[in-house]
């Protein structure tokens, strides 16, 4: 069997590891025999690492699969990677409605896979296949933290924000589930900097991130939208969940004053706009992110230091004087 191609899928953003040096016993002898793993270097779950442990892993968007992948265009069952009592590994598309592309060729039949081939699982997902353990996992890993992650606040920055929407709107479409987007802007930032200067800003705004991270469910995400300003994810959230969820953002800011350097208390509020998907006014990521912004355009013109629902309520809460020089 002629073994794929070496064509690579078009980077697009990729993530690219350096070869690592290492003197390893041949794959197969029982002291030499090294696990896989996959390496997800574009996507949703770009950065994530996946052990292949056991006899075979199931690859798609069902959650019971070893490796989930929430990309448009995945299978719930779309591949799989089986490996051999030998040590060897091989991949065998599972049926899928979109194919399973090794090194930009796609099989029909199982394949076995060799270090550092590229499989594409869907529209969008390209993984890299390795058989290094420790050492390329957690470049991986470092590399993932350093292009999606914020350095000031230590949450998922704007990158992740733009790839990981897309990916959730149609997730939610297909499965007929739900999805909120919170957004979540601190009021009145701009006087914290002017009066304390950019320094005491970012305290302020690494102290935001941390307490944001608290106040959400484990699967929710956070991410620094710009500037002052956050997004949440909330999958299968409706906008009752998603109330609660902001509701507690807000209290969480609210109630617990921030302490800057030099010795300096804070006091600060944020406002929070909700969309949330199935609705029928809303039929891409874009109208989603455009009816939380109005939502959080509604809770500041009402005074600030509240939530407001897309298309519904708000929140009231006690809040200062409606003011339009600054957010």
């Amino acid at each position: 069997m002629r073994r794929p191609g070496s064509g690579e899928v078009p980077p697009n953003d990729e993530v690219t590891l350096p070869s690592v040096p290492e003197v390893l016993p041949p794959v197969g002898t029982p002291e030499g025999r090294r696990s896989g793993h996959l390496i997800v270097l574009k996507g949703a779950s770009v950065g994530n690492v996946f052990s292949l442990k056991g006899d075979c892993v199931a690859i798609g968007r069902d959650d019971t699969s070893g490796v989930v992948l929430a990309d448009p265009g995945v299978s719930r069952r779309h591949a799989e990677v089986v490996c051999e009592p030998d040590g060897s590994y091989w991949l065998r598309d599972c049926g899928s409605r979109n194919g399973t592309y090794l090194n930009a060729v796609r099989i029909t039949e199982r394949t076995l896979l060799h270090e550092n081939d590229r499989l594409q699982i869907g529209l969008l997902s390209v993984l890299r296949f390795t058989l290094d353990e420790g050492i390329e996992a957690s470049y991986a890993r470092a590399m993932y933290d350093a292009a999606l992650r914020d350095p000031l606040t230590g949450v998922f920055n704007r990158r992740y924000f733009d790839q990981r929407l897309p990916a959730e709107f149609s997730f939610a479409r297909r499965q007929g589930s739900a999805l909120a987007l919170m957004l979540v802007d601190l009021d009145h930032f701009k006087r914290v900097n002017d009066t304390y200067g950019h320094l005491v800003g970012d305290q302020v705004l690494r102290q935001v991130g941390s307490r944001l991270l608290r106040a959400v469910r484990a699967e929710d995400v956070v991410m620094r939208y710009g500037g002052e300003e956050f997004a949440v994810l909330s999958r299968g959230a409706n906008a009752a969940r998603a109330e609660v969820v902001a509701e507690r953002m807000r209290l969480i800011v609210a109630n617990e004053p921030f302490v800057g350097e030099p010795a300096l208390t804070l006091q600060l509020t944020v406002s929070a706009g909700v969309s949330v998907m199935p609705h029928p006014s809303i039929d891409d990521p874009q109208t989603l992110v455009a009816a939380a912004d109005e939502a959080l355009y509604q809770a500041k013109a009402l005074g600030r230091n509240r939530v407001a629902i897309s298309g519904g309520s708000h929140h009231p809460e006690a809040s200062a004087p409606s003011e339009t020089a600054d957010t």
